[in-house]
């Protein structure tokens, strides 16, 4: 029986000039997935680069190959190709890429839900934990074998969005991929620095938040806010902003957890849940995406705007 990944894997063994690219403000899942496929795909025969618009997080400086990953004003190949992962338009790769999309063929591997879709070919796995799930499945089909520079993204891609197999968005494959990875990795480095090397900043903006956070609806939202004044005076970076959104949700009894954060011209605004509170369809309503417990959407109003339209709706949500 063919491969469900056939064209995909036709799509990878035949590229020659190609870029490799992924969402802004890349995590685990995003450079994992980049990686993985270069290291499993790229022969000598083929000019491959991998891109992206941001820094790399600092906790990500572990991942075989990161030193490979380049700005898009350093593209020097006539692209013949795109390859997106873990998202699929230029609304999360941005807007770099746009001149790229069109006159060549732009393939798409993620397992975010969401209408917009700017390629030709989409593999599309909302039931996958991580993107590198799926890529993980795709280099089992083509019949490569494991090394570990291929496992280690892999693997960091999968434990990182799966929360270290905590999310419910963890499956029975999710395992059985990670599993066919140990041998290859040392699981201790990527726990490590995925989980446990926070900077001083992060921490402290945790206990910011933690201290400042809002209930309503009877304990079951909770919400925070950090606008741009106390980013800046943490002198926080992307990095540092990540994951304190799931803080909101481990007070008992919160069923829906916000974080909102105020950049120069856009408000990132982050949702987790429990079950029962689809937080996908809440960022779809207000022009975002991502899964049914996790999600987001960048809101380019004021501050005060953008709280008030995102937490009307979350309440009409919970009131359902």
């Amino acid at each position: 029986m063919a491969s469900k990944y056939k064209k995909m894997i036709d799509f990878l063994t035949s590229q020659r000039n190609m870029i490799i690219c992924g969402h802004e403000q890349p995590d685990g899942d995003c450079l994992g997935s980049m990686l993985a496929v270069f290291h499993a795909f790229a022969g000598q025969e083929k000019n491959w680069r991998l891109v992206s618009p941001d820094a790399i997080p600092s906790y990500l400086s572990y991942l075989p190959g990161i030193d490979k990953i380049i700005k898009p004003e350093d593209i020097d190949i006539d692209v013949e190709a795109v390859l997106i992962l873990d998202c699929r338009s230029a609304h999360r790769t941005g807007l770099w890429i746009e001149p790229y999309l069109s006159g060549r063929p732009v393939y798409c591997a993620d397992h975010h839900e969401g209408k917009r879709f700017d390629g030709n070919y989409l593999i599309l796995e909302p039931e996958a934990a991580a993107t590198a799930e799926i890529i993980a499945a795709i280099v089992d089909d083509a019949g490569i074998e494991l090394n570990s520079a291929i496992a280690t993204n892999l693997y960091s891609g999968i434990v990182s969005d799966s929360g270290g197999f905590r999310y419910p968005s963890t499956t029975q494959r999710s395992l059985m991929q990670a599993a066919k990875l140990l041998p290859f990795i040392d699981i201790e480095q990527i726990t490590v620095h995925i989980f446990e090397d926070c900077s001083l900043t992060n921490m402290r903006l945790k206990g910011y938040c933690c201290s400042s956070m809002q209930l309503s609806c009877g304990g079951q939202l909770c919400y925070a806010v950090l606008d741009k004044q106390t980013i800046e005076k943490f002198g926080a970076s992307p990095t540092d902003l990540s994951n304190i959104v799931n803080y909101t949700l481990m007070t008992h009894g919160v069923r829906l957890g916000i974080l909102f954060e105020e950049h120069d011209d856009f408000i990132k605004v982050s949702f987790r849940s429990r079950k029962g509170i689809n937080v996908c369809d809440l960022a779809h309503s207000l022009g975002g995406g991502g899964h049914e417990l996790a999600a987001g959407v960048r809101i380019r109003e004021p501050l005060a705007i953008a709280q008030r339209q995102v937490l009307d709706a979350a309440k009409e949500m919970i009131a359902q």
